[in-house]
């Protein structure tokens, strides 16, 4: 549906990173059934942010890791807004892509707040909608 504008990690680069894990994770006699923690612990440090750099980028071969996938939604939302924004359908019905973005931060210390400003959000433009086909609210 969308074309692919941008990509982010080829898969050669992944399988390298990849690759960068099974080379250092319980490969040294010594940490041969350690957990990451323990190779955290006793690898080289070098080693160890070289472990843990391509663990927190891929954290599991089949579906990515957070980093990947937060820069992915990125990338796709602006993929999709470009493609809204030259859509004649959409110009023709006075539409617009509108993306809320939430602080996990925000959410955990207040989350009613954030809750609130979310839906505030998504219902902004309800009450226009109704007065547009006067619908009344009781």
């Amino acid at each position: 549906m969308f074309p692919i504008l941008h990509q982010i990690v080829s898969r050669q680069e992944f399988d390298r990173i990849a690759d960068t894990c099974h080379s250092i994770f319980q490969k040294n006699e010594v940490l041969k059934k350690s957990s990451f923690h323990q190779h955290l612990l006793q690898l080289e440090w070098a080693e160890g942010l070289r472990l843990a750099t391509a663990q927190l980028i891929i954290q599991g071969y089949e579906n990515g890791g957070d980093i990947l996938r937060m820069a992915n939604n990125i990338v796709k939302l602006k993929e999709t807004e470009a493609t809204v924004k030259s859509s004649t359908r959409y110009k023709e019905i006075n539409k617009i892509l509108q993306v809320y973005t939430m602080s996990l931060d925000d959410f955990i210390e207040q989350p009613g707040t954030t809750f609130k400003k979310l839906l505030d959000h998504i219902f902004d433009h309800i009450p226009e909608q109704l007065e547009k086909h006067k619908i009344e609210v009781s």
